[in-house]
């Protein structure tokens, strides 16, 4: 999250997801921030000052990130401003790819936790990008910002975030958002899969959205090229009633179902069955949004997932222009 700039622009560890020769793919970042001492009375570390310290990260091979390190598994780790980060490597999107998305997120947050000994990680966000071809990232990312948000808010965000980011960037679409896991994350990953692909084969055609897609001005995201769609931008607070917030005539449920019944043919032909139907049961309300329950765990891993802080790197986002 760096200066906005007129265009999209590589940077070092956006380098890990890219385009790739086994086909289209995905991939996941999450942040951390780092604490010493137990909690309560933990303290917060900057990451850059703990880096070179680390015992054995892995090998320098990203020239554009002198801090990123490559994880035996191929993930990445690195630090963003003060927080510590871990990248992915590029998955390709194929049925089961978001098990194998979060297999290696939870393997880079366990090496991650290693290097740093007796710190402590606290989630603080993530970051869900999908393959896009660069003539079509920016109006795809356009689309997404102004009528398919809604829908990617409900499935990541939690009842104290401030919006979510969509960031075109070379070669993909990034979903920034609040810190998720387990089959919060399965379920997000799903969704963003299919809402980039639907948003693509729109582009171009007379009517790019279905009729009755809530409209938005996204603002400008400060830090990179892209938009910011904050929580108020439909008018009410999604964040506070949730599926039962009124969006003019309907509720967000209603909006999240029906972005889902257009999206799942597509999820159908690139997801498993049980990949779909995970989503299927978030829609339909039999498992929980995150805003309605804990956060979900990847299992037994090092860290300590939360996310206290997300929303103050993200508050002060102009809510003009677009």
């Amino acid at each position: 999250m760096r200066a906005t700039m007129a265009a999209a622009q590589p940077d070092s560890l956006a380098e890990v997801i890219g385009r790739w020769s086994g086909g289209r793919v995905i991939g996941v970042e999450r942040e951390y921030e780092i604490y010493t001492g137990p909690p309560g009375g933990d303290r917060p570390v900057d990451a850059r000052t703990v880096w070179r310290d680390l015992p054995g990260p892995g090998r320098a091979i990203d020239p554009g990130d002198p801090q990123a390190r490559r994880c035996p598994t191929g993930a990445a780790i690195t630090t963003d401003g003060p927080h510590a980060e871990i990248a992915t490597p590029p998955v390709v999107l194929e049925p089961g790819c978001t098990d194998t998305v979060l297999a290696h997120a939870a393997a880079a947050e366990r090496h991650l936790a290693a290097q740093l000994g007796g710190h402590r990680l606290v989630g603080y966000s993530t970051h869900i990008s999908v393959e896009v071809r660069d003539h079509a990232v920016v109006p795809v990312a356009r689309l997404v910002a102004r009528r398919m948000a809604i829908p990617l808010m409900l499935v990541l965000d939690r009842a104290g975030s401030p919006g979510v980011l969509v960031r075109p960037r070379p070669g993909r679409l990034e979903i920034g958002g609040e810190f998720a896991a387990g089959d919060q994350l399965r379920a997000a990953v799903a969704l963003t899969v299919a809402t980039v692909l639907l948003a693509e084969r729109r582009i171009g055609i007379r009517r790019i959205a279905a009729p009755g897609a809530p409209r938005v001005r996204p603002a400008r995201a400060t830090e990179r090229f892209g938009w910011y769609v904050d929580r108020t931008a439909f008018g009410p607070d999604l964040y506070v009633a949730g599926r039962a917030t009124r969006i003019g005539r309907a509720q967000a449920q209603d909006v999240l179902a029906r972005h889902w019944s257009r999206c799942r043919p597509v999820a159908r032909t690139v997801l498993s069955d049980t990949e779909v139907g995970l989503v299927d049961h978030v829609v339909a309300g039999l498992r929980p949004l995150p805003m309605e329950a804990p956060l979900d765990d990847d299992g037994p891993v090092a860290a300590v997932p939360d996310h206290r802080h997300y929303g103050e790197r993200v508050r002060g986002l102009s809510r003009s222009g677009s």
